[in-house]
């Protein structure tokens, strides 16, 4: 079945309503704040989707460096399905849409991810959302 479009979504988000089909608002700045005020930084690998995308061996290997040892095989791949409603780009009306309510958690989470440096294998300095 197809779920909400992204654009609806948006919407929802936008103003203040769960939307049941997404479990997050995206306010991933906040989780990791709170994370990192109970435990260490360096307790917590923040990776990022684009290089995972890109050049998930570069993922893998982060990973395999934060937990200290090798592990079998490759990732595996998800969010690949070949469904003809599955969105491939976020359109520009959701991203115009989107970024007075995100851009400054984004923001937020550069300016923390600079002055809290995580794991050695981090990325540093983290790469930036591409919102064009």
């Amino acid at each position: 079945g197809s779920g909400p479009t992204f654009e609806r979504h948006s919407e929802l988000v936008l103003k203040g309503i769960p939307d049941t089909h997404w479990t997050s608002l995206g306010r991933y700045v906040d989780h990791l704040k709170k994370f990192a005020s109970f435990v260490n930084r360096d307790s917590i690998l923040v990776l990022s989707y684009d290089e995972l995308k890109n050049d998930p061996e570069k993922v893998q290997w982060r990973i395999q460096q934060f937990l200290g040892r090798e592990f079998p095989g490759k990732l595996a791949t998800i969010n690949t399905h070949d469904d003809p409603n599955k969105l491939k780009e976020v359109s520009a009306s959701a991203r115009q849409m989107l970024e007075p309510y995100f851009g400054g958690k984004n923001e937020e989470l550069f300016e923390f991810l600079d002055t809290h440096s995580g794991p050695p294998m981090e990325q540093r300095p983290f790469p930036r959302f591409d919102v064009e």
